[in-house]
């Protein structure tokens, strides 16, 4: 009986295979299939596959029937996301290896190319463009360009992207666009009449030239906003506001919200600031107009007054400057019962005489507000010799005496008696 030995590897057709995918291809795309064939028998014969190289982990292959397929990329969360992307990688220069039974391994060659799709939409280079100009200009100083990129491959057009004025606010025709260089110019002079905004609000559209699966475009806002020689200033809504809030309020409690509007401009460019009178206690919300306590604020009545009379001013976005309007807003600062009362002095202490013939009284009065006491003393004349006692009165209304030597009654000046 022969038994047959692993004498022979593994054989391929071809020392190179070149297939192609498009980048949008879904997880389990076939993309090609390789085999080898092995004239050994039994286990020996039999071939497993691999794909290895750099970039091979985008590709699954089936290591028995030798077929590869596009790989998911997305993880368990996005299942259908694939890996393939012409913008980060055009091909794919993979080795493919057979391996049989016995251990004997052959390699080939693998080059899958990844065909370009259109989908990767123009990008242009700011989010919104912005010019003022005056009554009457009939041309942009310096010129208005807008420009966009897109970075699919020639074969969806290079990059190539034309350009149009999709919309504007206005039934006159007043600029155009050169549809290659994005560059936009006056076709009739400019009248802050045209629009009841007294500024133009177009919409320019950028177009590739993609086919597959369709041309794709992105609109991107401009605004040219016509001025006058003094150019309008912000208002207020209200050039007096009031509002109250409590000396215990909380931080960044809201207090008031204050509104403006520009006569020639967005009110969404505007920006608030504090000018005077809030003494570090309160601020503004740059945007919002939001009035607010500050973080730190110290609103004790006693210590800042009980009212705030707190300038705010508003700013549009005017070029080459900005205007700005002011209005005033009044806080007022409602007490709360936050102190416990204080006596001015700790005790009073009085003495005087009363004169009733023959004798001279003499009452020394004492109230002490650290204890509540008040004590009061009523003495005959000096010169007796039988003195009464003191008598010492609670603020509950009690009663109590004491006796006090003679050199503790006379305090003052007693007067001379005729």
């Amino acid at each position: 009986m022969v038994i047959d030995s692993n004498d022979n590897e593994p054989a391929f057709d071809f020392e190179l295979y070149r297939f192609q995918v498009s980048e949008s291809a879904p997880p389990g795309t076939p993309v090609g299939q390789i085999t080898a064939s092995d004239s050994d028998s039994g286990r020996f014969g039999q071939v497993e596959y691999e794909l290895k190289g750099f970039g091979a982990e985008r590709f699954d292959v089936d290591p028995i029937t030798g077929e590869i397929t596009v790989k998911s990329c997305g993880g368990p969360d996005r299942p259908d996301a694939n890996c393939l992307d012409y913008e980060s990688q055009t091909s794919y220069a993979l080795t493919f290896t057979a391996t049989d039974g016995g251990g004997q391994v052959t390699t080939t060659s693998v080059e899958i190319e990844v065909e370009d799709v259109n989908d990767n939409y123009p990008k242009f280079e700011l989010p919104e463009y912005l010019r003022v100009v005056q009554e009457g200009d009939t041309g942009f100083r310096p010129p208005l360009v807008v420009q966009a990129e897109d970075a699919d491959g020639p074969s969806q057009g290079g990059g190539k992207l034309f350009y149009a004025i999709h919309s504007i606010n206005t039934d006159r025709t007043i600029f155009s666009i050169d549809p290659v260089t994005g560059e936009i110019t006056f076709v009739s002079p400019a009248a802050s009449a045209d629009t009841e905004s007294g500024r133009y609000d177009m919409v320019v559209r950028a177009t590739d030239l993609g086919k597959d699966p369709r041309p794709l475009h992105r609109d991107v806002p401009v605004t040219v906003r016509v001025g006058t020689v003094n150019n309008a200033k912000p208002r207020f809504l209200q050039s007096h506001y009031k509002a109250r809030v409590a000396e215990d309020a909380a931080r960044r409690q809201e207090v008031i919200r204050v509104e403006a509007e520009d006569p020639d401009g967005r009110a969404e460019d505007l920006r608030f600031e504090l000018h005077s009178g809030a003494k570090d206690n309160f601020v503004i919300d740059l945007r919002s107009g939001v009035l607010s306590v500050a973080p730190d604020a110290n609103l004790d009545i006693q210590r800042s007054g009980d009212t705030y009379d707190i300038q705010v001013r508003v700013a549009d976005s005017g070029k080459p400057f900005s205007q700005t309007g002011d209005a005033t807003v009044t806080v007022y600062i409602d007490d709360v019962n936050d102190k416990k009362p204080k006596f001015e002095k700790v005790s009073i202490t009085r003495n005087f005489y009363i004169l009733h013939n023959p004798n001279i009284y003499f009452i020394m009065f004492s109230f002490n507000f650290s204890r509540p006491i008040l004590s009061m003393c009523l003495r005959a004349r000096p010169s007796a010799r039988r003195f009464s006692p003191c008598l010492l009165l609670t603020l509950t209304g009690t009663l109590t005496s004491s006796t006090q030597s003679s050199s503790q009654l006379l305090q003052g000046t007693r007067p001379e008696i005729a």
